[in-house]
């Protein structure tokens, strides 16, 4: 019979905790970005690329001037560097109608900025349908390997460490309310195919010392193993924030949002093949001995 260790126990209620608050709010709807709506985009075209900073630098600082912050555009950089495009929610701001003249106004006569503004209508069910391209291919190859590949117990607990791992990712995009980009299907794609990995990993290392065990206390073998990987999910970890931070530093509001899902995803896969995983080897595993 296995006794739930207190680490299982706290794993499993916070866990629950985190999928009913999270698709309580998932059902209120996640916090969608302009890329999810009707919107306006400000395209702001150089003549030469060697000025596409100057632009970047007058446009924005015309943006604080008029009391149009950060948070009410996201930014893109198109044509090989020469075209800005700034996305708004809904209506964008009447002051941007000025803005080629003040780009003018601050260049040199050589450096000509052409300012378009154009409405932009997104089809929502196209952007959901590659989402869940996305969730599903590495749902299936998850599948697919883990039926061929793993013993039952290896098997099921990386198919509910994948799985798991993605809804936990969703449950705290919806809680954190991070703003859902498109990219939120390839994060919840890697939260899923990430936490099988190191589930794999770790069920290896499991079977292992099961294997050479001659007590086959499932949970004592889990605490020795989870003591023993202690150093590769740190690295990992710390691989992981590295990799996050690194796409965060380009400071521009894209690229810090899928900074900020990519540790989200992270922490989801690593907390479930840490925690979660190994305990359900466990219970299958004590049941069968």
């Amino acid at each position: 019979m296995c006794k739930l260790n207190l680490k299982a126990k706290l794993f499993i209620i916070i866990s629950l905790v985190v999928l009913v608050v999270g698709m309580a709010l998932l059902s209120v709807g996640l916090n969608q970005t302009v890329d999810f709506k009707n919107s306006y985009e400000v395209r702001v075209s150089v003549n030469q690329k060697t000025g596409i900073e100057t632009i970047r630098t007058e446009t924005e600082k015309f943006f604080e001037d008029n009391g149009i912050k950060t948070k009410d555009y996201a930014y893109q950089e198109i044509g090989d560097g020469k075209i800005l495009v700034y996305k708004f929610n809904n209506e964008v701001p009447v002051k941007v109608n000025d803005l080629q003249a003040h780009l003018q106004s601050k260049l040199s006569e050589t450096l000509k900025a052409t300012v378009e503004i154009d409405e932009v209508v997104t089809t929502q069910s196209e952007i959901t349908g590659w989402v869940l391209l996305a969730i599903a291919l590495s749902a299936v190859a998850i599948f697919v390997y883990s039926i061929i590949m793993e013993k039952l117990a290896g098997s099921v607990a990386t198919l509910c460490a994948s799985i798991l791992s993605g809804l936990l990712f969703v449950s705290l995009v919806s809680i954190t309310r991070i703003p859902a980009l498109p990219f939120i299907g390839v994060a919840t794609a890697i939260a899923i195919a990430l936490g099988a990995g190191m589930t794999v990993s770790t069920v290896n290392r499991l079977n292992e010392e099961y294997k050479n065990s001659a007590n086959k206390q499932t949970f004592e073998l889990v605490d020795k193993v989870a003591k023993a990987e202690c150093a590769k999910y740190l690295f990992a970890a710390i691989a992981w924030l590295i990799v996050a931070i690194a796409i965060s530093a380009f400071f521009v509001p894209y690229m810090m949002i899928v900074g900020g899902q990519l540790i989200l995803a992270g922490i989801c896969a690593l907390a479930v093949s840490y925690f979660g995983a190994p305990l359900l080897w466990a219970v299958i595993k004590g049941k069968k001995a």
